[in-house]
């Protein structure tokens, strides 16, 4: 898998420019049917609106690329949306901007800049992460090795998740494939080699790009 940069959550936004009302909205999403399922809820949302403009780049090197310009004229909505997946380097996401008709015409630069605008307004609230791979590592440590295992975690940047405490401490961690034997290592070494591993699997790893 390659590492690709995708959205960390779902955002919306929203513009009105000339009178007209722009909503954008974005979604990481890893199908078409995720795309199409995702488009088919927001124009359930927006009956009455005047034009719904889809996009989405699909595949971790946005093999494929789809969008439309909804009635608007062409060139106009969803190449834009096309070109703004380019620009940020994102891929495996969706955008959709709604638009209601405020009475006035904006001519074609002006609509590229409003759908461009909406859209990137989306992307920033959504955030932007980046995907990895990664190896998940579920462990079983005594309580005595714990602490010691949790601080060497936090302070190699790598976070904990999913802490059961039993008769054993459980928890999972996630590091990208590089780290991972050194991962291993360090609790190996930590817990005098004590650290029962229950789970080993290929997984992905998102981080937010934060600023």
């Amino acid at each position: 898998m390659a590492e690709y940069r995708t959205l960390a959550g779902e955002g919306q936004a929203e513009l009105i420019i000339e009178k007209s009302r722009f909503i954008g909205y974005a979604r990481a999403v890893s199908s078409r049917e995720e795309a199409d399922a995702f488009f088919a809820e927001i124009k359930t949302e927006h009956k009455t609106a005047t034009h719904c403009v889809p996009a989405f780049a699909l595949g971790e090197k946005r093999e494929l690329l789809w969008a439309s310009d909804d009635g608007e004229p062409q060139g106009t909505a969803g190449a834009p949306l096309l070109a703004l997946f380019g620009s940020l380097d994102l891929a495996n996401v969706c955008l959709m901007v709604v638009r209601y008709f405020g009475g006035v015409k904006l001519g074609t630069g002006g609509l590229v800049r409003a759908y461009t605008e909406a859209a990137k307004r989306a992307v920033c609230a959504a955030g932007i992460a980046v995907v990895r791979e990664a190896v998940l590592l579920r462990y079983e440590i005594e309580y005595p090795h714990w602490d010691r295992v949790k601080n060497a975690l936090d302070v190699a940047g790598e976070a904990v998740a999913d802490v059961v405490y039993t008769e054993k401490v459980g928890f999972t961690v996630t590091p990208v494939v590089a780290d991972a034997e050194k991962i291993r290592e360090r609790i190996e070494a930590l817990t005098s080699g004590g650290a029962v591993l229950r789970e080993i699997r290929r997984t992905e790893s998102v981080v937010p790009v934060r600023g």
